[in-house]
């Protein structure tokens, strides 16, 4: 599988834009289980360095050559930002990828289609509680309402059910453990539960309540033309 995932991040470079092989895998990481070892070895492996190779094209936030993926077998932190490379100034993330969005029939009067992000409520915990010090990096890339592909077709209908026009988004967001320590349920999170598969315990929040938050739509044209949007 390693093989086959450099062969392909090479034939990505030598194109310069997302290749249909590429895209293919990108396809397989986002329908994979979570937390399978599927997963995780399509992120660490592939996804992870096709986005650094994706920034080195083209970003429209993070200069070229700005992010570094971390190659280790831990699954600590993905990335390293050299924030200011000529003083030394690193910062390492990690990093989250949504490409769906959810209409929430408890709290999309607070957490609305087109900011609603989830995560599991046990990591976002871990993140608020015992992570004080570290970076966490969050892509919002709501694009695709493919309705044959498994995130098109979920977009698509959350958008249906919110009875709202379909509407494409892209962010940035960010924030360090200690940013949302102060955070209230009801307030700025709130507990719900995934409707499908697993039923997970999950806390959802608006992505552009992000302590760090920097909205990039209007680059989506420019990024799709690039072939460097997920």
């Amino acid at each position: 599988m390693k093989k086959t995932f450099m062969a392909v991040l090479r034939e990505v470079i030598a194109a310069e834009r997302i290749t249909d092989s590429a895209r293919r895998l990108v396809n397989q990481a986002l329908n994979a289980y979570s937390n399978t070892q599927e997963k995780k070895d399509l992120y660490k492996g592939f996804m992870e360095p096709l986005k650094s190779i994706c920034i080195q094209i083209w970003d429209p936030f993070f200069p070229p050559g700005s992010i570094e993926t971390i190659k280790d077998d831990n699954y600590g932190p993905d990335f390293r930002y050299h924030y200011r490379r000529e003083t030394g100034i690193n910062i390492d993330l990690d990093w989250k990828l949504f490409v769906t969005t959810f209409y929430d029939p408890l709290w999309h009067q607070f957490v609305p289609v087109d900011q609603y992000v989830s995560m599991s409520k046990k990591q976002f915990s871990r993140y608020k509680e015992e992570q004080p010090s570290e970076w966490f990096w969050l892509e919002r890339n709501i694009t695709n309402f493919d309705t044959s592909t498994f995130a098109g077709n979920r977009n698509a209908k959350a958008f249906s059910y919110a009875n709202v026009e379909k509407k494409e988004s892209w962010a940035y967001g960010g924030f360090r453990g200690d940013m949302i320590g102060n955070w209230q349920e009801g307030k700025d999170y709130f507990n719900s539960q995934l409707i499908n598969g697993s039923r997970e315990d999950v806390v959802v929040f608006r992505f552009d309540s992000l302590p760090i938050y920097k909205n990039l739509t209007e680059f989506i044209p420019t990024a799709r033309e690039k072939g460097v949007l997920f």
